[in-house]
């Protein structure tokens, strides 16, 4: 029974063990052989084939059964042992096959790179194509603006060039015409000169024989004579005179011997405002305060007809203007300083203030009214009687003695056209005759006296209280006419005109007035 049993347990430990565990000494031993055999086999190989080896050394030196003995077949005069030299061919030989090896491991990857760059290269080339025909498109582009642009320039010269001509033609036209309309003019004046040098002449003559007429009248032996001569006069004066007013109904015509109402300062003239700024004085509106807190109450824009321009401190005024000189007022052309000028415009302006004097540069002039002391003491004291008002400065001549006509009055020319009253020119003839040679504008805010209303041909207008009017045949105020409604005071804001006369006279409808200038006169 226990050999039995020692029996299993051999045979059980010889079933665990594996084939090396059985006969791997034998193997080794084979391998061991096997290898000492291959060894002899190629050193006996390379003993028999040295010379072709060496012949095709490059070849040869990384066989398998070449390398372990190249220190002996081809060994070098370099210092290197046999072993080293060996040792050197394997690593070298090793190293070559590895590449080639992994040459043939990348050449997968190195293809698909390959192809990868080839894709973009054509990408990119595809791009240098896109952008080559897109620049050859801009320049196409380029080439035909240019070529819409140069064709069209082409056209607009041609058509400048046809305007130019055409403007020329034009101006040429016009200068035709304006030539024309200054011959017809030239002879219009020639003919209105002649006119009026013919009706001077004839005046003279007439005065002549008022100065023969007058003495033959006192002798009585001579009254024959004188009656003779009387008729005569008559016979000429008569016609003379009815000439004269058609002429300057007409044509304006009026004799060298009764001159114009006097105007004032040139248009260019330069005010002070308040606040430091200067402006011409046709630029000047009513209600802008002047150096000195010295407010314009009005403005006057007038004809410079017949008037003569002095200058006196850098001022060109008319000679009939006054002014402050030594405590004194004087008329600009008395002044020592004052030299005539020649004048250029055709109109000048003049302003009234609250102060009653126009300051300008070292200068102080007297504005539009040209008050005295006594003047304006007299009209003081007429406020005074009437009114128990303190009255502290000379802005009461204008709150108490100015007034107007409201804007939309209208007004009748001597032609039959009718225009409102801001409307109105200078040298505007009126249907009675008279020539206009001032326009006024009147400030509204301080007036004290109450407007009229005043209905004339189915025109209703508004007149201030004080103004003077003809009725029933005298002259009286605005106020004692039947006709006029007085109404509260007007805004602020309606604007105010007046006209100046050259007979003073301002008809308006069925009505006359009287002008601008004989507000005050009629106080005086």
């Amino acid at each position: 029974m226990e050999n039995t049993h020692t029996y299993k347990q051999i045979n059980n430990i010889y079933k665990k063990l594996t084939y090396y565990d059985k006969y791997g000494t034998d193997v080794i031993i084979t391998f061991v052989i096997v290898l000492v055999f291959l060894f002899f086999i190629s050193f006996y190989y390379v003993l028999n084939n040295v010379e072709p080896i060496k012949n095709d050394w490059i070849n040869q030196r990384c066989r398998p059964e070449v390398m372990p003995f190249v220190g002996m077949i081809n060994h070098p005069n370099d210092g290197r042992s046999k072993f080293q030299f060996t040792a050197d061919n394997f690593t070298d030989c090793s190293q070559s096959i590895i590449k080639q090896i992994l040459g043939y491991i990348t050449k997968p990857i190195e293809y698909g790179l390959n192809l990868m760059t080839n894709f973009f290269r054509m990408m990119l080339d595809a791009l240098n194509n896109i952008r080559k025909m897109l620049a050859k498109m801009r320049v196409q582009m380029q080439n035909i603006v240019k070529t819409i642009f140069a064709r069209t320039l082409n056209i607009s010269i041609g058509i400048q060039e046809f305007f130019i001509y055409l403007r020329e033609i034009f101006n040429k036209i016009q200068g035709i015409f304006i030539s024309g309309f200054y011959v017809v003019l030239g002879t219009y004046y020639t003919l209105k000169s002649s006119v009026g040098a013919l009706f001077e002449f004839i005046v003279m003559i007439l005065f002549i024989l008022i100065g023969l007429i007058i003495p033959l009248w006192i002798v009585p032996f001579t009254w024959g004579f004188a009656a003779f001569m009387t008729a005569v006069f008559i016979s000429i004066a008569i016609p003379l005179s009815v000439i004269a007013i058609m002429m300057n109904k007409s044509m304006g015509t009026t004799l060298s011997g009764i001159p114009d109402k006097p105007s004032c300062f040139d248009e260019n003239t330069l005010l002070q405002l308040n606040n430091g700024i200067f402006i011409k004085i046709r630029d000047i509106d009513v209600g802008d305060i002047l150096i000195n807190n010295n407010i314009v109450t009005s403005k006057m824009k007038m004809s410079s007809k017949y008037e003569t321009l002095y200058n006196l401190d850098d001022t060109l005024v008319t000679g009939e203007h006054k002014v402050f000189f030594n405590n004194k007022i004087i008329c600009v052309k008395f002044h020592p300083q004052a030299k005539v000028v020649l004048n250029e415009n055709y109109n000048l302006y003049s302003v009234n203030t609250s102060n009653k004097f126009i300051q300008i540069n070292n200068t102080l002039f007297c504005d539009y009214d040209e008050m005295t002391d006594n003047e304006t003491s007299k009209l003081y004291e007429n406020i005074e009687r009437q009114n128990t008002i303190n009255i502290s400065n000379n802005i009461f001549i204008h709150k108490y003695y100015d007034g107007g006509f409201t804007e939309n009055t209208k007004i009748k020319l001597i032609n039959h056209t009718i225009k409102a009253i801001n409307e109105l020119e200078i040298n505007d003839i009126l249907e009675n005759g008279s020539r206009v040679i001032g326009v006024v504008k009147i400030l509204n805010n301080h007036l004290h006296n109450k407007m009229n209303n005043l209905v004339v041909h189915n025109t209703e207008f508004y007149a201030h209280t004080h103004l003077n009017v003809k009725h029933l045949g005298e002259w009286t105020k605005v106020t004692n006419i039947t006709k006029a409604k007085p109404i509260a005071k007007k805004g602020k804001n309606i604007k105010l005109y007046h006209l100046i006369t050259s007979n003073g006279l301002i008809p308006i409808g069925d009505m006359l007035f009287k002008d601008y200038d004989n507000i005050l006169d009629g106080y005086l």
